[in-house]
């Protein structure tokens, strides 16, 4: 794979297989990498950037969020730990309050790139409600992440991690789910695995190669859907900033066009409820993206037009339902919840809410909206017994690397990590539990008594 060398200063500038790469140390902690294709419907996501960025300093993910962006956040950055486990990359991409907020600052902050902020819906999330909008599954356009793409000039872009979107406005080809293909023999290790847009990180097949693409036909409501939400996410990166006002008017008037005058006749035409359309006509909760969506189709209306609060109606419309998520068959019945959830609160072995929602046959979602207290109850009760088992493991791994190099030291021997993995069996890698006592007790030159010191220190 070519590479070629960034600026060191802040006054050179280099290009990098078609990136161009401004700034350098002088100025910014990290290479001052422009973000692709802002204001288009095309345009980078967040992680998609920090994926490039790391692979633009030959860095893991992890190296370069704890190294760097954590110095650049004051909050506790432990929630960045470990890039490989990460389940909702989607979401950070869309909006979420604990993550997109901190990784964009920290980014701007670390590259001095004004326009990161621009790389999420975040702006939109004073107008809408975006909880849910986000794809759980990553998908690709097969067309887009061909099997010969060049890694150093791909991104992954927003738009596919819309949970709408299902085809490529580009290509008119369904999304294909992400997911690796190759058998358990190709597939990489968690530590070995890449991180970089165009290459599936299980098994490090370019071009998603691993992937076998099912042959989805595309209807002309998924065509349209990606259209409307590309054109919103080209004016939302673009800079462009909408009024909730102008949306909970909109809403009104959608529903009044459907109904012909009487907007609560559009709730069984669009597949929502009139309690829910009556919340959003009246201001009393901020609309979803998939039932505006609806709404719009119904209506003949651009969504964006919509966000503007210009409506203009036009002779196309769209078979385009919303489809709200219901508890399943298996759900407990709503006079056992709330017991339940008191159970939970009180439960001497700390579940997480996770498990609690599936004891229940719900959502986590749903209970934090109807259990708001027992949920925040459960919530703190885990963390901290997580916290507490933490904090044991780390005591008993400080012990154990204690005790090792009191033995390697009788013997004449170093504290290496080779001796410690012969000797205990124990991996000391970068940013595990036994790296903080394996660096404190590394060198030929550590006394005897600084072990014996430390080792009373841990029995008191």
């Amino acid at each position: 794979m070519k590479t070629r060398s960034y600026p060191s200063s802040a006054s050179e500038e280099s290009t990098q297989e078609g990136h161009t790469i401004q700034g350098g140390s002088s100025e910014t902690a990290l290479y001052s990498l422009e973000p692709e294709a802002i204001g288009t419907a095309q345009c980078e996501s967040a992680v998609s950037y920090l994926c490039r960025l790391a692979y633009a300093h030959h860095v893991p993910v992890d190296l370069l969020v704890n190294q760097v962006l954590a110095r650049f956040f004051g909050d506790d950055f432990s929630i960045w730990r470990h890039f490989s486990t990460w389940k909702k990359s989607a979401a950070i991409n869309i909006f979420t309050h604990q993550r997109t907020p901190q990784l964009l600052s920290a980014l701007r902050a670390a590259t001095g790139r004004v326009e990161l902020d621009q790389l999420s819906l975040s702006t939109l999330g004073d107008v809408l409600d975006l909880r849910g909008s986000s794809s759980e599954i990553p998908h690709h356009c097969p067309l887009c992440h061909s099997k010969d793409v060049d890694v150093q000039r791909t991104y992954r872009p927003l738009l596919w991690d819309l949970k709408l979107v299902r085809v490529c406005p580009d290509h008119k080809v369904a999304l294909v789910p992400s997911v690796c293909g190759a058998p358990q023999s190709r597939r990489l290790s968690l530590w070995g695995r890449p991180h970089v847009p165009g290459a599936c990180s299980t098994c490090g097949s370019i071009g998603y190669g691993c992937t076998v693409a099912p042959d989805v036909p595309v209807n002309e409501p998924d065509v349209w859907v990606a259209q409307e939400l590309g054109l919103v996410v080209a004016h939302v990166t673009a800079g462009e900033r909408f009024m909730a006002n102008d949306v909970v008017k909109s809403v009104l008037q959608l529903a009044s066009l459907i109904g012909d005058g009487r907007p609560y006749r559009a709730a069984p035409v669009c597949g929502i409820s009139k309690a829910r359309l009556f919340d959003w006509i009246n201001g009393r909760k901020l609309v979803r993206l998939s039932p505006l969506v609806a709404l719009c189709a119904a209506a003949g209306v651009g969504l964006l037009e919509a966000l503007r609060g210009e409506i203009v109606q036009s002779e196309r419309r769209v078979d385009y339902k919303y489809s709200p998520v219901r508890g399943g068959a298996h759900a407990a019945s709503p006079s056992k919840r709330s017991e339940a959830m008191r159970r939970a609160a009180r439960d001497v072995t700390c579940p997480s809410l996770t498990r609690v929602a599936d004891s229940l046959g719900l959502s986590t979602k749903y209970l934090s909206q109807c259990f708001p207290v027992e949920s925040r109850e459960v919530v703190r009760r885990y963390r901290d017994a997580k916290r507490i088992q933490t904090e044991r493991r780390q005591l008993e791994a400080d012990e154990l690397i204690a005790r090792l190099a009191t033995e390697l030291q009788t013997e004449g021997l170093r504290l290496t990590k080779r001796n410690v993995w012969l000797r205990a069996r124990v991996m000391v890698t970068s940013q595990s539990r036994f790296e903080r006592a394996w660096i404190e007790f590394h060198g030929a030159g550590i006394a005897g008594g600084a072990i014996e010191q430390h080792e009373e220190e841990q029995s008191r």
